[in-house]
């Protein structure tokens, strides 16, 4: 068993998680040429000295860092003079910082970080959606040491893994706490808005609202079977894709306080947790303390001026939302739904035995509805009103009427 991990930069983390069985931390700027999979409003500000530090800490503590480089898109910057000189400084910046390991999601990224650093080790993101035998295989004949397969692809298709395991000789990663709808079709749109909002000089870097995450966390809440059809695995199931060859794990959270990590690190290298398996999995919503936002004012202003909506109510609504929901910092209401995880037990089984999920309608299987009547708990007064305010703010971006 080994796990990947993400970093908030701060010292106490790896010094917590040398622990565990962790070979690698992963984290980058809030914002470089690049982007990444998190917009710049979640992540903490560090600096390249910052950047340095840490992972010369991770080395002393004998895990690598990894750099992500992994924007699914980044506005056609490679292809310009300015972006070839940026992109170059970014890069052989880091190598000089004895980073030597990255993560990319796009072929040309490879290629030129191959180039330019041979040794380099480069991991392919789950940004780059590889779900299947043959786009594996074409990593690895491009070069790729390392591949996170897309969770919302594979990680309920037991048969789908076992041939791409069989296809190539890389190492291969799952992505093990992530929380999103399973097979979203939001996806490959939601991947390019996140890396568009954490690419220097994007309009949107910085503070701007996510729809697509408004969008599914309001979906979950109207329909709580969805809690489960998603493409998490429980620490408890990490045996049934050991059996089929996978010992690699990555964790999801770079927006975590320390102690949230810690937690997560330790029920995953104990197969085992007790409570609500959304404090493994849910990106928000967590009562601890040193979760605030962080950010900047260039970023508030470039909020202002191009995302922000004209109506000091709208902004207020968000704002409001925000905090009772915990997006951005501690929650100042309860959970409105608990899904316990003890209730859960068995509930893989099923699942890995059929053929998995991706060709087949919930409607025709209801394995996660009969389960979700057992394992969720809604508070429904709390999720009614959570709800009537967070469909009235997707349904006003979605018309527009939020910017008007």
């Amino acid at each position: 068993m080994r796990f990947s991990a993400p970093t908030n930069f701060d010292a106490q983390l790896i010094r917590e998680i040398a622990k565990f069985p962790v070979t690698e931390v992963y984290g980058k700027l809030q914002a470089d040429a690049v982007g990444g999979g998190r917009m710049s409003q979640v992540l903490p500000t560090v600096s390249l000295d910052g950047v340095r530090a840490h992972a010369g800490l991770c080395r002393e503590h004998g895990i690598a860092f990894n750099y992500l480089l992994n924007a699914a898109a980044s506005d056609n910057m490679e292809y310009t003079r300015a972006g070839q000189d940026e992109l170059a400084r970014l890069v052989d910046k880091l190598w000089e910082m004895e980073i030597t390991h990255f993560t990319v999601a796009t072929p040309y990224l490879l290629k030129f970080l191959k180039a330019r650093h041979p040794q380099a080790r480069v991991k392919i993101s789950v940004f780059a959606q590889v779900g299947d035998a043959r786009k594996a295989r074409q990593w690895e004949e491009m070069g790729a040491d390392e591949i996170v397969l897309d969770s919302l692809l594979v990680n309920r298709e037991f048969r789908v893994l076992e041939r791409i395991r069989r296809a190539v000789k890389i190492d291969l990663q799952l992505l093990v706490n992530n929380n999103c709808d399973y097979g979203c079709s939001l996806s490959p749109y939601h991947m390019n808005v996140l890396a568009a909002g954490s690419r220097t000089g994007s309009k949107t870097q910085g503070i701007m609202p996510d729809y697509c995450y408004l969008h599914c966390t309001a979906q979950k809440l109207r329909e709580p079977a969805r809690f489960l059809i998603a493409d998490w695995v429980r620490p408890e199931d990490l045996g049934l894709y050991e059996k089929i060859g996978y010992d690699n794990f990555k964790l999801s959270g770079r927006n975590m306080p320390t102690e949230v990590l810690v937690k997560r690190l330790k029920a995953y290298s104990e197969r085992h947790f007790e409570g609500n398996l959304l404090e493994l999995v849910q990106d928000f919503g967590h009562k601890v303390r040193g979760q605030n936002l962080r950010t900047r004012t260039g970023s508030v202003m470039r909020w202002l001026r191009h995302s922000a909506p004209r109506s000091i109510s709208t902004w207020r609504r968000l704002w409001e939302l925000s905090e009772k929901r915990g997006f951005m910092s501690a929650p100042q209401m309860e959970a409105p739904v608990v899904v316990n995880n003890r209730a859960l037990d068995g509930f893989m089984e099923p699942i890995a035995a059929a053929e998995g999920c991706r060709n087949r309608l919930c409607d025709e299987c209801r394995h996660c509805h009969r389960v979700a009547e057992r394992a969720v708990v809604v508070r429904e007064e709390a999720r009614e009103a959570i709800l009537a305010e967070q469909a009235k703010l997707v349904s006003e971006m979605e018309s527009g009427a939020f910017w008007s």
